[in-house]
């Protein structure tokens, strides 16, 4: 019974996390922040999906390979706005979060 209460803690201290930093943060900055997590966990899901179902990968390799994708497409987005190193780096933190949330789910829920 333990355990299966447990699966949820990853899910819940990441929501703790995001609301702790809303307080300090501008309105545009919390939009952007949604738009970079948000798209990384619909990515990070799509092809965590298709590397387990299409290439009939286990789940581990199937959500390795899911975060290399996702990030590696939000490093290709971020240099054909030819962005600056600093901002580059806290999208790409924005978008490990949302990988983040991402596997949480799929591990919390068995996907």
């Amino acid at each position: 019974m333990l355990r299966s209460k447990m699966k949820f803690l990853p899910i819940l201290l990441l929501f703790i996390a995001a609301t702790a930093i809303a307080d300090d943060v501008s309105h545009d900055d919390l939009v952007h922040f949604t738009a970079h997590a948000g798209s990384s966990f619909a990515l990070q899901t799509i092809f965590y999906g298709f590397n387990k179902k299409a290439l009939k990968e286990n789940t581990i390799k199937s959500e390795g390979l899911a975060l290399l994708e996702t990030l590696a497409i939000g490093l290709i987005y971020k240099a054909s706005e030819h962005a600056p190193l600093g901002e580059t780096s806290v999208s790409m933190a924005e978008n490990v979060i949302g990988c983040a949330s991402a596997i949480a789910t799929h591990v919390t829920f068995d996907f």
